[in-house]
């Protein structure tokens, strides 16, 4: 059986509902120095290259700052904070994508000259 967080579990929380909220919309607010996750696209910020984040999943089986599946299960997880860490994961991803663009069509390049 599943280990459930009970209100004793929930003393820094104003609502604990242990079977679930069934709703249409849900507002989270985003303190102005929570951050959100753009700073990606900062000019010195240092973006992991793949070969070391191929390294770190092979090695550890999750994203570098994503939680792991145990640690989920046995912390939770914050929807606010984990919306910003994968907002973080999807910009670093399109960065990626944008530099392995330009170099396809660097390769093209070459190959059209030839």
């Amino acid at each position: 059986m599943n280990s459930i967080a009970s209100c004793s579990d929930c003393a820094e929380y104003r609502l604990f509902v242990k079977d679930g909220i069934r709703t249409e919309k849900v507002k989270v607010d985003i303190a102005q120095d929570n951050g959100w996750a753009d700073y990606v696209f900062d000019e010195d910020y240092q973006l992991t290259d793949l070969k070391t984040l191929e390294t770190y999943i092979k090695e550890n089986k999750h994203l570098p700052e994503v939680p792991t599946t145990e640690e989920a299960i046995q912390n939770g997880i914050e929807l606010k904070e984990m919306n910003i860490l994968l907002l973080k994961k999807v910009e670093e991803l399109t960065l990626h994508l944008i530099e392995q663009n330009k170099r396809i069509e660097e390769l093209e390049s070459k190959i059209d000259e030839k």
